[in-house]
């Protein structure tokens, strides 16, 4: 999937925007992009680079600030949706970067709410929040504990952890 662009280095916004129809193919809602011109998309690549570096736990919560900062700024332009946007982010680094929907945050509840009583940082929203800083913050920690789970059960990639939770959801 990766080999369609050129590696972690460089990255055009013509990548950009076809990850974004890659992404918006699968999904039951139309594209929109709030760019307001192609500088302004431009401006998105050196943040979705730096996300693509993020690659574990220590990474994550040593710029823990600057991936939300990111996060921001590349939401509202990718629909207004961290659902768009993490699927578009997944597209360039399918193995670190999860992808978070109604389905994911569906099978996440079924799994783990009998759990969340003893431990309540598990807690995820049973639904994708309306607001943007809401959005990247369930994001973040959903990403966060991925990581987490990553490092616990010494599976090599995050898709291989967040994959079940689409299929649990998906029932």
């Amino acid at each position: 999937m990766i080999t369609l662009w050129r590696g972690i280095l460089y990255l055009t916004r013509y990548e950009l925007l076809i990850a974004m129809g890659i992404a918006y193919s699968w999904m039951p809602t139309m594209l929109d992009i709030y760019a307001t011109d192609k500088k302004h998309l431009k401006q998105l690549l050196p943040l979705v680079k730096y996300l693509r570096s993020i690659k574990n736990l220590y990474d994550f919560d040593k710029n823990a600030k600057k991936i939300e900062e990111c996060l921001v700024k590349i939401t509202p332009v990718i629909n207004n949706s961290i659902v768009g946007t993490s699927k578009v982010l997944h597209i360039f680094s399918p193995q670190n970067i999860p992808i978070i929907d109604r389905n994911v945050l569906k099978g996440w509840n079924i799994t783990f709410k009998k759990y969340y009583k003893k431990y309540p940082d598990l807690r995820l929203p049973m639904n994708i929040p309306v607001t943007t800083s809401r959005q990247v913050s369930a994001f973040m920690k959903y990403w966060r504990l991925l990581f987490l789970f990553k490092v616990n059960t010494k599976t090599k990639s995050i898709r291989q952890l967040e994959e079940p939770f689409y299929w649990i959801g998906m029932k």
